[in-house]
C-alpha cells in the first residue's frame, strides 16, 4: 500500500517534470550516445554530460528553448540549477526526504516526484548518486538514482549495492568496508 506523505510533489507538477525533464536530457544525448543502451542509462548519461561540463548545459538549455519551446521556463531554470553528487540520503519525513552533502555540512528537505525515496532505494540511511534542483520553489530529486551504497550506522561500515535492471541487489563480491569517518548518531533533525 503507497505511503500518505506530502513528501511527494504534486502529482501534476510531477509528470510536468518527468515529461520535461526526460525530453531536455534527450535533447542534450542527441549527439552523444543517444539509443545506446536503455533510456535511463541514456538520461543519466547525459545528465552526467551536462553537469561536468558548464558550457554543454548554457548550450544544451539555448537547444532546448528553440527545440523544444513547449518545455517552459520555469522546468528551464530549474535544470539550471541542477546538482548531482553522492547525497547521504537518511530518511523520509511527512514532508520531504533528508539529503546531507558527503561532506556532513549542509542538509535539507528535498520533494521526491512520484514515490518517496525510500520506496525507490529500498532503504534509508545511504549515500547514493542523484540530482537535486530548485523547481517551483523547493528542492526536488530529479528522480535518476544510482550508485547507492547502504550505511549500517551500528558498525560504522558500508556495503555496496550494484544496480541491475529489476532494481538493486547486495553484491557478494563487495566487502563490507570500513570508513574513515562516521556520522553522528542523533542530533541533526529532531
Amino acid at each position: 500500500m503507497p505511503h500518505k506523505t506530502d513528501a511527494l510533489l504534486d502529482p501534476a507538477a510531477a509528470i510536468a517534470f518527468i515529461e520535461g525533464y526526460k525530453r531536455f536530457l534527450l535533447t542534450a544525448a542527441t549527439g552523444h550516445r543517444a539509443g545506446e543502451g536503455g533510456l535511463l542509462e541514456t538520461l543519466v548519461d547525459a545528465r552526467s554530460r551536462i553537469t561536468k561540463d558548464p558550457a554543454l548545459l548554457s548550450d544544451t538549455l539555448a537547444k532546448a528553448r528553440t527545440l523544444r519551446p513547449g518545455l517552459g521556463d520555469p522546468l528551464l531554470q530549474a535544470i539550471g540549477t541542477l546538482r548531482v553528487e553522492n547525497w547521504i540520503y537518511l530518511k523520509d519525513t511527512r514532508s520531504y526526504a533528508v539529503f546531507m552533502d558527503s561532506t556532513g555540512e549542509f542538509a535539507f528537505g528535498v520533494r521526491a516526484l512520484t514515490q518517496r525515496i525510500r520506496d525507490v532505494v529500498g532503504t534509508s540511511g545511504v549515500l547514493l548518486e542523484t540530482g537535486i534542483i530548485r523547481y517551483r520553489g523547493q528542492y526536488v530529486c530529479d528522480g535518476l538514482v544510482s550508485g547507492v551504497v547502504q550505511w549500517y550506522r551500528r558498525t560504522g561500515l558500508f556495503t555496496s549495492y550494484v544496480p541491475t535492471g529489476a532494481g538493486y541487489f547486495l553484491s557478494p563480491k563487495s566487502a563490507v568496508n570500513p570508513i574513515g569517518r562516521r556520522l553522528g548518531d542523533g542530533g541533526f533533525m529532531s
